[in-house]
């Protein structure tokens, strides 16, 4: 219950990891009740966080290479 309790804040703030790990929580009920849609909505907030840092490394990589 305490590791559910930090993992929610931790991922109210928006970070992926935390919301990654909600997410498997709730999807095989580990220390809360088994609740999928709770699990799909973590999952989701969690891939949209992993996509923008994906589409930031992207473009940062673009910049470094622009002149090659």
């Amino acid at each position: 219950k305490a590791a559910v309790k930090w993992y929610t804040l931790a991922a109210e703030h928006g970070f992926a990891g935390a919301q990654s790990n909600l997410c498997l929580m709730y999807d095989a009920g580990r220390g809360v009740a088994q609740d999928e849609k709770t699990a799909v909505k973590w999952y989701t907030l969690a891939a949209k966080q992993i996509g923008e840092a994906q589409r930031l490394a992207r473009e940062c990589v673009k910049k470094l290479f622009k002149g090659c």
